[in-house]
């Protein structure tokens, strides 16, 4: 719910900017309160609303989680937005349980041709993953082992 409500505000901040940027140049009708902006203030906000637009879309396009794996170890799990549509409609007690055993050799992990992992849920699906660092990005889940 958060995810959604940090994008809402990034293009309200984008619209924002661009309002801004279209007062730098003419003056808007009926826009009272934005009609003595001068170029100086005006380019200001324009860069200010812009880049908190930036950072919030950057925000809110991964959802960053830490859990514990069977053995005891702390990773980081980032979820892409691909990954949280693909797992919405599913159980997520087996996928978490997948995911407790990323990193481990257990839960049948698979290297791909492309260059990711996968690891097998206990129903049958495959979660589909890259390694970034100390981050594992979850790229796609299919509940019916075909990837």
């Amino acid at each position: 719910m958060m995810i959604k409500y940090l994008r809402y505000v990034s293009i309200l901040s984008f619209t924002l900017s661009f309002v801004f940027l279209i007062n730098s140049f003419q003056g808007i009708t009926g826009y009272s309160v934005l009609e003595r902006v001068d170029i100086g203030q005006s380019s200001y906000f324009v860069f200010l609303f812009f880049i908190a637009g930036l950072i919030l879309f950057y925000v809110s396009g991964n959802e960053r989680e830490s859990i514990r794996n069977k053995e005891g170890k702390i990773i980081s799990i980032v979820k892409t937005h691909a990954f949280a549509k693909a797992a919405k409609k599913h159980d997520p007690k087996p996928i978490y349980a997948a995911l407790e055993k990323i990193g481990t050799g257990l839960g049948n992990e698979e290297k791909l041709r492309s260059g990711g992992y996968s690891i097998k849920t206990s129903k049958g699906g495959r979660v589909v993953y890259n390694r970034k660092g100390e981050d594992y990005e979850l790229i796609d889940f299919t509940p019916d082992h075909k990837y």
